[in-house]
């Protein structure tokens, strides 16, 4: 008996078992199937990031080129995020002649992948400009907590309290080879 060769992914191996989200992960997983980029929303410590590895690793095998989790914690501000997400997926640096964005994006724009953007919240402006390099069909994209009428792109907050915290976000976003339709 063959077994299929093991998806191609950076994602953190979880610690816990995934309990009690199973309505909250088909839904994100419908919406996933037809947007280009889906945005998970709400309060930090809610498990936004959880339900998005989970997600990730649920979809894996319809990503021949991989699933990156890119995390920006440790960043202080929007100048690395190229850096942070070239270095995830292995792009070298173009040299001179070219822009890291322009050969992350001539890299992707090849390649069936997922990417989860995570820990967002601290650069908006910076990384709203990565999403829309990887989705340029996206119009209004400027904001996190926006409409959902934007084409392309589905906000998803899954269930949480209301307990007055910021809202946060958690992209995850399919390369153009991926997306629907």
């Amino acid at each position: 008996m063959m077994s299929s060769p093991a998806a191609v992914t950076n994602l953190p191996v979880p610690l816990t078992r995934f309990v009690g989200r199973e309505a909250e992960l088909a839904r994100a997983s419908a919406l996933l199937a037809e947007a280009r980029l889906l945005t998970l929303t709400g309060p930090g410590g809610t498990g936004k990031t959880r339900l998005a590895l989970r997600l990730a690793s649920s979809v894996a095998e319809g990503f021949a080129d991989g699933v990156w989790f890119v995390d920006f914690s440790t960043l202080s501000g929007g100048e690395f995020l190229w850096d942070t997400v070239a270095v995830t997926l292995g792009v070298k640096d173009p040299g001179s002649s070219t822009t890291l964005a322009e050969s992350v994006g001539r890299y992707l724009a090849k390649r069936q992948a997922l990417l989860v953007l995570d820990n967002c919240e601290h650069l908006v402006e910076s990384a709203a400009e990565v999403a829309a390099a990887f989705c340029p069909l996206l119009r209004s994209r400027r904001t996190r907590r926006g409409s959902t009428s934007t084409i392309g792109w589905s906000a998803f907050s899954p269930s949480t309290t209301t307990c007055g915290r910021r809202c946060t976000g958690v992209d995850v976003a399919p390369t153009p080879r991926s997306w629907p339709g």
